[in-house]
């Protein structure tokens, strides 16, 4: 499965099981309410 999310600098990343797993907790912040699905559409 793939995620699309802000990091904590208000960037949209791509999430992949193998690069960010671990990191997902410290500094993925999910925003579904603003601004998620405008920014998939780009």
């Amino acid at each position: 499965m793939q995620f699309f999310v802000f990091s904590h600098d208000g960037k949209l990343h791509l999430l992949t099981n193998k690069n960010n797993q671990n990191r997902n907790d410290e500094k993925i912040h999910f925003r579904p309410q603003r601004g998620f699905g405008r920014a998939i559409e780009r």
